[in-house]
C-alpha cells in the first residue's frame, strides 16, 4: 500500500507539472473544459491545448512528500525518475509527429535531472533542517536546469519559468537572473508551502523560513510591478515598420516546381499588398509635407522631403519557399519577389531559406535579406541544428532519413549575426534558437535593438508544442529588454514588448499579417551584462550542500 500511495503521488505531481504548461488533452476532455467558462489567472482551454500555470506553485508538493518518506536516496531517485518520465511524456507528446521513438528517447534521458533532484532531496530531508529544505531544494532544481542547458544533448525546453508567461510581474526578475530566477521562485513557493503543511525541521523554524521565502517572493512581485510601469511608459521611436507575413500553409511536401508556386501564391500577394500600402502612406506623407512647406502663394522652394525616411521590413518565416537561395546568384530568385521589393519605396524583405553563403556544397538554414538594390545579403545561419530534423547524428551508420529538400544534411552556422536598417540593429534567429538564451545575450551585448525569430512550426500536429515554443519568446524579450517578433509558417506569430507583454498575435493555420513600428533600444539589462551568474551561484551552492551531505553521511554507507 505505501508503494501504491507513493506512485499515485508521483502521478499527481507529473499531471500538475504537465498542466502548468500548454498540454494537449483528448477531445472528450477539451470540449467540456472549453465550454465550462472557467476563469482563473492564466487559464486557457482552447486552440488545441489547456493550461493552468498557477499549478506550477504546488505541483512539486506530492513529489516532495514522496521524497521525504523515501527510505533511501536510491528509492527517492526512482520516484523522481518516474515523475519526470510521466511529466515529459505528456509535455513532449507533440514530438510524436516524428514518431513514438523520439518521445521515448527524450523522456528517458531528460527524466534524469528530476531523479537527481529527488536523490539529493532525500538527503536534504534526512538532515531535518527547515532551512535546507526551503533554500537547498530551489537551489538544486535551478542548478540542474542550468546544467542541462549545455552540451550536444541540451534541450532546455521545459524549464519551470516558461510556464509563467502570463504572470508578467513575476517574470520581470528574468532581467536579473534569466528564466532560472523565475524557476527558483516557483520551487521556493512549493517548498515553503510544504514546510507550512508538514512542519519539517520544527514548526517554529518552518514558519520562520517560510515567512522569509514569502517575503522574497513578494519583493520579486513588487520589483516586477515597478519595472512594468517604467518599461510600458517609455515612448517608442518610429524608425522601422516591421511587417510579418504568416502564410498559414504547411511545408511537409517534397520540394517541386508546383510546391514552389503554391507557396509563392500565398506569400507574394500578401507582401505586395503590404508594400503598396506602405508606398501609399509614404507618398501621402510626402504630399502633406510638401503642402506644409508652401508659402502663402503656394510656392515651394527646393523641397527635398525628410532626409531619413522610415523603412519597411517584410519578414517571411523559416522554410517559406521550397527553393535554395544562393546569395551569389540573385537572378535565380523568383521574379515576383524582386518586383515588390524593387518597385516599392524603402522596402526590404527578410526571409528564411536554405542557402550556401560559405561553401557551394554546404547548405545552411539561413536568414537572408532581399534588398531593393538587387542584392541578396546573407545575415545569419542557424547555429544549433535539430537532430533528425536538419541533421542525422552518426550519418555514416544511420541512413534512413530523407528531408523535403532531399537526403543531404544541413551545415550549422558559426556565429550569430545582425543587420542594420535606419540605425536599427536587428538580430534574426531561426526556430529552436529561442531556447538558447546565450545566443540572444551575445547579440544584445553587440548592440542589437530587437530580435526577429523566423520559424516553421507546421511539422507539429499538436498545438501545445507550438504554444510551448512561442511562450519561450517572452522570456528572451524580458531577459534582455529587447522587443521580439516571431513569424511562423502556420502560427502563432506575434510581437512581444521588452516587458514581456504580447502586443499583437495571430491565430494559427491561416494567412495573417502583423505590423508594428520599432525603434532603437537603450541600455543593457543586468542579466545581459552579468550572464548566468545567478544560475552559476546556484550550481556552486548546490555543490557545497552536496559535498557537505556526502562528508556528513559517509559513515552511513549510502554511497
Amino acid at each position: 500500500m505505501p508503494l501504491l500511495i507513493s506512485i499515485t503521488a508521483c502521478i499527481l505531481s507529473a499531471l500538475l507539472l504537465a498542466l502548468a504548461f500548454p498540454l494537449s488533452l483528448p477531445p472528450e476532455l477539451m470540449q467540456p473544459l472549453t465550454a465550462s467558462g472557467l476563469s482563473l489567472p492564466g487559464w486557457q482551454a482552447a486552440n488545441g491545448f489547456a493550461q493552468l500555470p498557477g499549478l506550477a506553485f504546488l505541483a512539486l508538493l506530492p513529489l516532495l512528500w514522496v521524497i521525504r518518506r523515501s527510505p533511501s536516496p536510491a528509492a527517492a531517485a526512482g520516484y523522481g525518475y518516474l515523475t519526470g518520465a510521466l511529466w515529459l511524456v505528456l509535455h513532449l507528446d507533440w514530438i510524436g509527429s516524428f514518431g513514438v521513438a523520439p518521445v521515448i528517447m527524450l523522456t528517458l534521458f531528460f527524466s534524469l535531472p528530476t531523479a537527481l533532484f529527488a536523490w539529493l532531496g532525500q538527503r536534504i530531508f534526512h538532515e531535518q533542517s527547515a532551512g535546507l529544505v526551503c533554500w537547498g531544494l530551489p537551489l538544486a532544481w535551478t542548478a540542474l536546469e542550468y546544467l542541462r542547458s549545455f552540451g550536444f544533448w541540451a534541450l532546455p525546453w521545459n524549464l519551470l519559468g516558461y510556464s509563467q508567461t502570463h504572470n508578467l510581474p513575476l517574470l520581470q526578475v528574468a532581467d536579473l537572473g534569466g528564466v532560472y530566477a523565475v524557476s527558483f521562485l516557483i520551487v521556493l513557493a512549493n517548498c515553503l508551502l510544504f514546510l507550512l503543511i508538514s512542519g519539517h525541521g520544527g514548526r517554529q523554524r518552518s514558519w520562520a523560513h517560510s515567512l522569509i521565502g514569502l517575503g522574497l517572493i513578494c519583493l520579486a512581485l513588487g520589483y516586477g510591478e515597478r519595472r512594468l510601469d517604467s518599461i510600458d511608459g517609455k515612448p517608442r521611436e518610429e524608425r522601422v515598420r516591421v511587417a510579418l507575413v504568416q502564410g498559414g500553409v504547411d511545408t511537409k511536401e517534397r520540394w517541386s516546381g508546383s510546391e514552389l508556386q503554391r507557396m509563392l501564391a500565398v506569400y507574394e500577394p500578401a507582401s505586395e499588398e503590404l508594400a503598396q500600402q506602405w508606398s501609399g502612406e509614404r507618398i501621402e506623407e510626402r504630399r502633406q509635407l510638401f503642402e506644409d512647406s508652401a508659402d502663402e502663394s503656394g510656392f515651394v522652394a527646393d523641397f527635398q522631403g525628410p532626409l531619413d525616411e522610415p523603412q519597411l521590413l517584410l519578414v517571411w518565416p523559416e522554410s517559406c519557399i521550397p527553393k535554395r537561395v544562393e546569395p551569389h546568384n540573385p537572378e535565380d530568385l523568383p521574379l515576383g519577389i524582386w518586383n515588390f521589393v524593387e518597385t516599392n519605396q524603402n522596402t526590404t524583405l527578410l526571409m528564411g531559406a536554405l542557402s550556401n553563403p560559405h561553401d557551394p556544397d554546404d547548405w545552411e538554414n539561413t536568414a537572408v535579406l532581399i534588398r531593393p538594390d538587387h542584392v541578396i545579403q546573407w545575415v545569419y545561419s542557424k547555429v544549433r541544428l535539430v537532430a533528425y530534423g536538419e541533421v542525422v547524428p552518426f550519418r555514416g551508420l544511420v541512413r534512413f532519413l530523407d528531408y523535403p529538400w532531399g537526403s543531404r544534411d544541413l551545415t550549422g552556422g558559426r556565429d550569430t549575426g545582425s543587420f542594420e536598417l535606419r540605425g536599427l540593429r536587428i538580430s534574426p534567429m531561426v526556430c529552436f534558437d529561442n531556447i538558447f538564451s546565450f545566443l540572444f545575450m551575445r547579440e544584445a551585448r553587440r548592440g542589437s535593438d530587437m530580435f526577429l525569430l523566423i520559424t516553421n512550426n507546421s511539422w507539429y500536429d499538436l498545438k501545445n508544442g507550438i504554444r510551448q515554443h512561442a511562450d519561450i519568446d517572452v522570456l528572451r524579450a524580458v531577459e534582455h529588454r529587447r522587443p521580439l517578433a516571431r513569424v511562423s509558417t502556420t502560427g502563432w506569430s506575434h510581437f512581444i514588448e521588452p516587458s514581456g507583454r504580447i502586443s499583437q498575435q495571430s491565430s494559427t493555420d491561416e494567412l495573417a499579417t502583423l505590423s508594428q513600428w520599432e525603434g532603437p533600444s537603450s541600455g543593457l539589462s543586468y542579466y545581459t551584462r552579468l550572464g548566468d551568474l545567478f544560475a552559476q551561484l546556484c550550481v556552486l551552492a548546490t555543490l557545497v550542500i552536496g559535498i557537505r551531505l556526502v562528508i556528513a553521511h559517509r559513515s552511513e554507507g549510502w554511497l
